[in-house]
Formats: structure tokens, sequence, C-alpha cells
């Protein structure tokens, strides 16, 4: 029950585009106490459950009501797989072996923080994974075994990416060249987004919004060591049809 109620408050927090720490100004609950109700690992009081859904702008009602993924089930041994022209990426060695009228299977990518080791801890889980055509991965250069997808939920990087864009990044391509690029980043708690990364004299990093509604962040060095790299887009499927 607490991982399912974790799951719903993670799910309406990341629809409001808020990261743990704007939460904990909502609802003067800690972050870490946050995240790990989030994952599950820590109940919920009536005076937190109200603090959390207020802030949220949800009932308590709808709390308690799973979310539903907009992504689809898929398991290896799954009989509807078996049946559908859809390949798994991971099976690949390079999306030309893909044609035009096959899917494939990406994993989504999820960041959360490794209390064991430290830092930011980087999973792909197949069993909720996006449709991708093969058509949209013609010309992709990158290992399928390393690479995931997410969905867009701020409009931060518009209109180059927009909220509900689907898009595929690789993982294994991580560091920012001199010319700069898009990557999925992790900078607060365990809140993944994209954003244009450009070197900074002096090793510092440049967070670019697309958008001229947000302004950038100039980073030094020491900051700049906390900004974790997951991995750079490759490609997008853009809501806006673009």
């Amino acid at each position: 029950m607490n991982t399912d109620i974790g799951s719903t408050i993670k799910f309406h927090r990341k629809r409001l585009g808020l990261t743990l720490t704007e939460l904990q100004s909502r609802t003067g609950i800690n972050n870490g106490n946050l995240s790990k109700i989030e994952r599950g690992q820590q109940s919920l009081t009536n005076d937190s459950m109200k603090a959390i859904s207020t802030a949220l702008g949800i009932s308590l009602s709808e709390l308690f009501s799973a979310h539903k993924e907009q992504t689809v089930n898929l398991r290896h041994n799954s009989a509807a797989v078996k049946t559908q022209a859809v390949r798994f990426a991971s099976e690949l060695e390079t999306f030309d072996q893909i044609s035009e009228g096959e899917n494939v299977a990406i994993g989504t990518v999820s960041a959360v923080v490794d209390a064991v080791r430290g830092g930011i801890k980087v999973a792909v889980d197949e069993q909720v994974s996006h449709l991708f055509a093969g058509g949209e991965l013609k010309g992709v250069e990158a290992n399928p075994a390393s690479v995931a997808a997410y969905v867009i939920e701020d409009d931060l990087m518009e209109p180059r990416l927009y909220k509900g864009d689907t898009v595929l990044m690789d993982l294994s391509d991580t560091q920012v060249p001199a010319t700069g690029g898009v990557f999925c980043v992790v900078m607060d708690d365990e809140t993944i987004a994209f954003r244009r990364l450009m070197p900074y004299p002096g090793r510092g990093l440049r967070i670019i919004c697309d958008n001229p509604k947000y302004p950038e962040a100039v980073l030094d060095q020491r900051q700049a060591l906390a900004v974790h790299i997951v991995g750079r887009l490759k490609t997008v499927r853009s809501m806006q049809g673009l």
C-alpha cells in the first residue's frame, strides 16, 4: 500500500514539475522523508497525507488511487509480445537490423539515490517500455543495449522538446563536447530533466533551457560535479508533430 501511494505522489509531483525540495517547501516535510515515502519505505501520518494532497492539488481519495502509466507494459514471456512484431532494444546489435514495419520496445529510465554507495543509480525498466517504429530508429547512432526512453514532463526545453514528447537517449554518451549538446541530467534529488549543457571556462558548466522564459545556470567546477549526466538525446517523438 505504501508503494502504491508513493508512486501516486511521485506521479503527481512530476506532473506538476516539482522537485522534492519544492514539495518540501509546500508541505513542510523533509525532502529525504518525501523520497522515502515515494519509494514506499516510509508510512504517512494523517497530517502528512493531508499536507501532500493539498500541495499536489488532489483529494485524499486520489492519493489512494494508483495512476495508470501512459506506456506499454511488456514482458519477455508475454504471449502478446510474441505474436506482435515487437523486439526489445536489448536484444539487438544495431538499429539497422530493424525494418520499418517492426516495433522496438525501449525501457523507461529512472534515477534514484543510491543509499548504500551514495550518488545516483540509473536503471532501465523493460517491463514498462515505449514502442518506437523501426523507421524512427533508422540512422540512430547508438548501441541498442545502452538506450532508454523518457517522457518530457516540463516546458523548459520548448520549442526543442515539448511536455509529453517521448525521447530516446544514449546512456553511454555522457561527455559534454566543446560544442555542447542536449543531455538527460539529475540535478535535484531524483528529478530527471533534459537540458542543454555547454562547457564553461575553468571546467564549469552552463545549463541552458531552450525556452527563453527560463534563465540559464552557470556552475563552477565544484558545483558541476553535483550534476549527474544520465545520457545524451538521440531522437524525439514530438507531441507537436514536428
